[in-house]
């Protein structure tokens, strides 16, 4: 199933979900107590929200979006500011981690290619990302907006060194030569910042991973909270098996006691309707595409990885302009696997995340993981003391609010302090 995830509420109880099937012409809606759970949500980062992306090509903030959208008052997210984003090699393949296999302490020459510039070694991902930035703004970008990384002169460090690179980055050398004809033995490569994870999310319950709507539970990069300002690499999938087991557990367990609901055949209908209006304005207005495509880039440039007020301001008022703009696309053709139909669902929720992650970062005057402003560029030890909550208003508006965090317990203080 995909496409639009609508959850179904009851007096402020979700006890379903609509659901649209990829491969048929039909929409379903299924009644949590027919799973005998509640609704658990999971997603990766979301591409669809920025030009360049590292996660599931359909991850488009919908589940993010649902948890406030149907949350009313009481659905949070916490620190959705915090999207970190890295650098890229083709598409899907992340950069740092082989590289630092392929030759200790020393990994690749980052830059243009009459001056290269090396970083220092081992900088975090999200701080590799600024120096890119910088770099391209500074004139010395590459042809494709993007800067050029070379691992070819290992070559004079150690004999047989095509072979080396071949055997410890296979599929980064299968990537370049076969889609761009490139051979990163011999010559260096294109490289950019891409949208990888993000570390706000839906406020849940550390124990149970309900959320603050009951019966909707999250868990994975969907949930606020575990990883803090950046994730270590690796932590992601750790968080799953255990969260997911968590939320899977607390889930059957909420439903179980709850007496038997059913969705509401009106309150389904009516997002039947509006999930079926793009193929009503055929004609009519612009496709899904140009308004998602618009959307990326202007995110991209206004609220990415360095980040200014003048330019946040000016991202959240463009967004008022994408969301009437999204309210009116037209699609043609059938449901069946139709990607402008699917694109057309996600605006709304891909305008409602933007929002999030954009008031968010225009409240948060510090830089602080892979959060960076530029006009506050240090750590303020001030915002380490409460969480920044989006909710949704009587009126439907969002509300950004800041949520003391509570104390530290004395051991952790400790451990904090030894590791500094």
């Amino acid at each position: 199933m995909g496409g639009r995830d609508e959850a179904v509420e009851e007096e402020a109880l979700v006890v379903g979900a609509l659901a649209a099937h990829l491969d048929r012409d039909r929409l379903a809606a299924v009644e949590a107590r027919r799973l005998d759970t509640t609704v658990d949500v999971q997603r990766g980062a979301d591409p669809e929200r920025v030009p360049r992306a590292v996660a599931v090509p359909r991850a488009a903030g919908g589940l993010d979006a649902v948890g406030r959208r149907d949350g009313g008052e009481g659905s949070r997210h916490a620190d959705l500011v915090r999207a970190r984003l890295e650098h890229e090699r083709v598409r899907v393949v992340e950069a740092a981690p082989p590289l630092r296999d392929l030759l200790p302490g020393d990994s690749g020459r980052l830059g243009d290619l009459v001056r290269a510039r090396r970083p220092p070694e081992l900088l975090t991902r999200d701080h590799v990302s600024r120096c890119i930035v910088r770099e391209i703004k500074e004139g010395r970008g590459s042809p494709h907006g993007g800067v050029f990384l070379d691992i070819s002169w290992i070559k004079a460090r150690i004999p047989h060194a095509a072979e080396h690179i071949k055997k410890k980055l296979p599929s980064m050398y299968h990537q370049f030569k076969q889609l761009a004809d490139i051979d990163i033995t011999q010559e260096p490569m294109e490289v950019g910042p891409t949208t990888h994870y993000i570390m706000g999310g839906v406020r849940v319950d550390a124990d149970t991973q309900m959320s603050t709507v009951p019966g909707l539970f999250a868990a994975g990069e969907v949930g606020a909270g575990l990883h803090g300002a950046n994730r270590l690499g690796g932590n992601s999938l750790s968080d799953l098996l255990v969260f997911g087991m968590r939320a899977g557990k607390y889930a059957a367990e909420f439903a179980a006691r709850q007496s038997a609901s059913r969705i509401d055949p009106q309150q389904a209908d009516e997002i039947v309707r509006a999930a079926l209006e793009p193929f009503n304005r055929q004609g009519g207005g612009e496709g899904p595409y140009q308004v998602e495509h618009d959307l990326q880039t202007m995110m991209q440039e206004l609220v990415g990885i360095v980040r200014r007020e003048q330019e946040i301001r000016r991202a959240i008022d463009s967004l008022k302009t994408l969301r009437e703009r999204a309210a009116k696309v037209s699609v043609t053709g059938n449901r069946e696997y139709n990607p402008g139909w699917h694109t057309a669902l996600d605006l709304q929720n891909l305008i409602t995340v933007s929002e999030i992650v954009a008031r968010a970062a225009l409240e948060r005057k510090e830089s602080r993981g892979g959060h960076f402003r530029d006009d506050f560029p240090d750590k303020d030890p001030n915002y380490g003391k409460f969480n920044i909550v989006v909710r949704r208003g009587s009126a439907g508006e969002m509300q950004v609010t800041r949520e003391p965090l509570p104390e530290m317990r004395e051991d952790l203080k400790r451990i904090v302090e030894e590791n500094k």
